[in-house]
C-alpha cells in the first residue's frame, strides 16, 4: 500500500485549521469577558427597582463580577488577566467603598 505524503499533509492541515480559528475566537472572547460581564452587571444594578442600600448592592455587583470572571477564566483554562477593571465596575467599586 502506497501512501501519498502530500495528501496526508493536506489532510492534517485541514484538521488543524479549524482548531486555530476556534483558538482565535476563544482568545478574543477571553479578552472581552471582563468588559462584557461588567456591562451586564452594571445594567442589572441600574435596572434594580429599589436601591435602598446602594452601597451593599454595588458591593454585591462587584463581588459577582470578580467571582464570575475568575470562574470563567478557570473553566476556559486561562490565567486571569490582571488588568484595570472595566469602567462600569470601577464606578460600582467607588459606590461600594463609599
Amino acid at each position: 500500500m502506497l501512501i501519498d505524503v502530500q495528501a496526508v499533509l493536506a489532510w492534517r492541515q485541514l484538521q488543524v485549521a479549524p482548531c486555530a480559528e476556534v483558538e482565535d475566537v476563544r482568545a478574543d472572547l477571553t479578552a472581552r469577558l471582563p468588559e462584557l460581564l461588567g456591562r451586564a452587571i452594571d445594567e442589572a444594578v441600574r435596572l434594580t427597582p429599589h436601591k435602598r442600600d446602594s452601597q451593599g448592592l454595588a458591593f454585591a455587583a462587584v463581588a459577582t463580577w470578580v467571582l464570575a470572571t475568575e470562574l470563567l477564566f478557570d473553566e476556559l483554562g486561562v490565567a486571569p488577566r490582571r488588568q484595570p477593571y472595566p469602567a462600569e465596575i470601577e464606578r460600582l467599586l467607588k459606590i461600594a467603598t463609599g
